[in-house]
């Protein structure tokens, strides 16, 4: 069987052995944590989405105009686009998360092109290489389009992992490269690298797993309570009766 499928259907079957209301905590997560667990972004704006699998009129692999000319599938447009205009990372994971799931032929009626989900990441990775090699007078909104193009990518190469049962280490080595470029200040960048590292910690293995803790520490110390974040860091790694002071080592 071709292990990109065998990971779908593992994927989907993991994914629905959770409950979404429950804490998880890193320990009790079940199922890949990028792709099984949605990130709560609130009345942000991301791809077409029913958690309870109704029909919501969206047609990835429709073929549409690229951005650049040619052609390309409806989901790597819509994604391409959000990533380029939202300024939050929480919705521009959300997004990735669903557009792995379109891609790969989860939740949509039908497979998709072959060359779909390939073509996604190598769109979404030449983002962040193209970054790098701009020269932008604005030096601040130069790094801050980096770290956030090289975040995009070490997030959806995480989703494909998750589902194809690949190792965190190179995604969080792309995520470091964005956190060094945005000076390490944006809490959203420790959320992204907390949850990459929960299998990791859960399963007492790979190299990353001695961060996780560091990483869900910062991320609570730079949350504000009652944010989009906070909500997120509570539901991902908190258990009963757990608060931001509680992750934060108060």
């Amino acid at each position: 069987m071709n292990r990109i499928f065998f990971g779908v259907i593992a994927a989907t079957v993991l994914c629905g052995s959770g409950t979404k209301s429950e804490p998880l905590e890193a320990e009790k997560a079940v199922g890949p944590p990028t792709i099984c667990f949605p990130i709560d972004i609130g009345d942000g704006v991301s791809l077409p989405w029913s958690e309870d699998d109704k029909p919501v009129g969206y047609d990835p692999f429709s073929r549409v105009e690229a951005a650049g000319g040619g052609e390309t599938a409806a989901v790597i447009k819509d994604t391409l686009a959000i990533l380029e205009k939202e300024s939050s990372a929480l919705v521009r994971m959300e997004t990735l998360r669903r557009a792995t799931f379109y891609a790969n032929g989860m939740k949509t009626k039908g497979r998709p092109p072959e060359w779909l989900a390939d073509r996604l990441m190598c769109e979404v990775l030449s983002r962040a290489i193209d970054r790098e090699a701009a020269d932008d007078d604005d030096k601040a909104t130069e790094e801050k389009g980096m770290a956030d193009a090289w975040l995009d990518a070490a997030w959806l190469r995480a989703c494909y992992g998750d589902l194809r049962e690949h190792s965190a280490t190179r995604q969080y080595d792309w995520l470091i490269r964005g956190m060094i470029l945005n000076g390490s200040k944006n809490p959203d960048f420790d959320f992204a690298a907390a949850v990459l590292t929960m299998h990791a910690k859960a399963l007492g293995r790979d190299r990353l797993a001695p961060f996780h803790a560091g990483h869900v520490k910062r991320a609570a110390i730079g949350a504000k309570e009652g944010s989009l974040l906070a909500k997120n860091l509570l539901t991902r790694f908190g258990g009963e009766g757990a608060t931001l002071a509680k992750l934060r080592g108060e």
